[in-house]
């Protein structure tokens, strides 16, 4: 039974009982040893729970009481009788935990053994030398994903919340880059006629804090002079990712010269359990755990492309992401999920590391986890809770090749090959060709402009990858190699005769998500 006493609270309660055919004397204790009462505020998370004992053959529902101003309470109810018990409801079957306030998540253990079946809901802290099984919905809070979704509001959040300090050119001590938030073409001339005024030699890079394939690369910078920055807000306005209150803007400070490095973690309980960290560009889908964690291999095993720059940019990362977790456990903020940052590491003696943003999901760069030397079986004990007190990362230890080999993508190295590949050019004159037919029956607008590389001559990190390591495909699998033929053949035919049937421009094809990238698309 529900009730729910106000208006948009919803409480969800899952109460499972059963009794065998010779039970005759628990229909009348059934309705007050089976009834859990919840006590909940507004929203409380859902439990849910499935018992696999064959002898559960009913789920009796619990009664749900919500009254305001008490601390979310979530109640999982399980008992079982069997041939020689009639009334075995006690007290120790109904399992009522009270957690603290705005409980994100539900931790079930249960137990099902013999003739006996328990199962509890377990909060934050719980004892993780418990015997029983542990699992949680590893994701963040909408409201931690909404900060962590904006590279601004992620900037407060740092500073104001958790007490990161920003660093600048006359504050080199701080872990994170400033940050203004703009909301008009007017936000944008006043902030750098303001850098002119003060007369600093910080630059601040614009971008767009929404997806913006179009203008992510443009490195526009403040302060300029009013007609160039004029003219850079008219482009925009006209691409149509325009400065406005509904799509703000972001200033951030500009390191010119540095390296950048994307990193990929699982936290539980705002504590590191997984962690990886690759050298990266935009656009660049080539993979290589970088640091000095790969040195249980001996020094002349380790790959000379592991310089002692890139170790130690490596290792600023890890002491960032350490302070963060640690900052986190100190303000009391849990996060649990999978989140990964774009680093900005400085050259020079000082190594530092500023996160550019963060985002909380999974990261391509989670295949240097691979299946074979069972990384890959690892990182999903991580998510599930069985792997606690640990941190993994990939390694020599577990992977032989990870000194040889970076994980990439079989198309996207095909195409990257566009000076030299006489296929590739020829696919390039069909594409064009096709484009041209569609445009003469009025079914598309204009010829596309086929882009299907990805790395750059001048990407100095996309090819430090093929400068000193082989290609290994992240999906080929000889037992199974159809997801390989699907991702690389069958997706991107049935994605690009969409696009061209609509005749809607587009600037790339991503061959690791399957998307291609639209003007103006999501």
């Amino acid at each position: 039974k529900m009730a729910n006493d106000k208006d948009g609270d919803d409480v969800t309660v899952v109460s499972v009982s059963s009794n065998d055919d010779d039970s005759t004397s628990s229909t009348s204790q059934r309705s007050t040893d089976d009834a859990s009462t919840v006590t909940s505020e507004e929203n409380v998370d859902v439990c849910e729970m499935v018992c696999e004992r064959s002898d559960v053959k009913a789920a009796t529902p619990a009664k749900v009481v919500n009254d305001e101003g008490e601390d979310d309470i979530s109640v999982v109810s399980v008992s079982s009788t069997d041939d020689d018990s009639t009334s075995q409801h006690s007290t120790d079957d109904r399992n009522i935990v009270t957690s603290e306030k705005h409980l994100d998540a539900c931790e079930m253990g249960h137990e099902c053994t013999g003739n006996d079946s328990t199962a509890s809901t377990k909060c934050s802290g719980s004892d993780s030398s418990s015997e029983v099984n542990q699992s949680r919905n590893m994701h963040f809070t909408p409201s931690i994903c909404d900060i962590m979704d904006d590279k601004h509001s992620f900037w407060e959040y740092c500073t104001d919340t958790l007490g990161l300090p920003s660093s600048n050119s006359e504050n080199s001590d701080g872990n994170m880059l400033p940050s203004h938030r703009l909301f008009s073409d007017a936000d944008v001339l006043a902030l750098s006629q303001q850098l002119q005024d003060e007369g600093t030699k910080d630059k601040y890079v614009l971008k767009n804090l929404g997806y913006d394939p179009l203008h992510r690369l443009d490195l526009f910078c403040l302060p300029a002079d009013q007609a160039t920055v004029k003219n850079y807000l008219e482009k925009i306005r006209t691409d149509g990712n325009g400065v406005s209150e509904q799509e703000p803007w972001q200033a951030q400070l500009f390191i010119e010269k540095g390296t950048e490095i994307s990193c990929f973690a699982v936290l539980r309980d705002s504590s590191l359990e997984l962690y990886t960290c690759c050298l990266s560009s935009a656009s660049q889908l080539r993979y290589v755990h970088a640091g000095s964690e790969s040195e249980d291999a001996s020094a002349d095993q380790r790959n000379a492309g592991h310089t002692p720059l890139i170790d130690a940019q490596a290792a600023a990362c890890r002491r960032w992401v350490d302070a963060f977790c640690a900052a986190l456990r100190a303000k009391g903020e849990r996060l649990d999920g999978q989140l990964c940052w774009d680093f900005m590491c400085t050259d020079g003696d000082a190594v530092r590391a500023f996160p550019l943003e963060c985002n909380p999901r999974v990261h391509s760069q989670c295949v240097v986890f691979g299946a074979a030397n069972g990384d890959q079986k690892r990182f999903g004990e991580v998510l599930v809770g069985s792997a606690r007190g640990q941190v993994l990362v990939p390694s020599m230890a577990t992977d032989a090749e990870s000194e040889t080999h970076f994980w990439g993508w079989w198309a996207n190295e095909f195409y990257s090959l566009q000076d030299t590949s006489y296929l590739l050019r020829m696919l390039e004159m069909v594409y064009a060709f096709l484009s041209s037919v569609f445009v003469l029956l009025g079914l598309s607008a204009k010829i596309g402009q086929p882009v299907f590389h990805y790395a750059k001559a001048c990407d100095d990190n996309a090819t430090w990858y093929t400068n000193h390591f082989s290609f290994r495909d992240s999906d080929f699998d000889a037992e199974d190699p159809v997801p390989f033929l699907g991702r690389n053949l069958m997706q991107p035919l049935v994605l690009f005769w969409g696009v061209l049937l609509s005749g809607n421009e587009w600037t790339k094809y991503d061959f690791c998500i399957g998307k291609v990238v639209e003007k103006n698309g999501d």
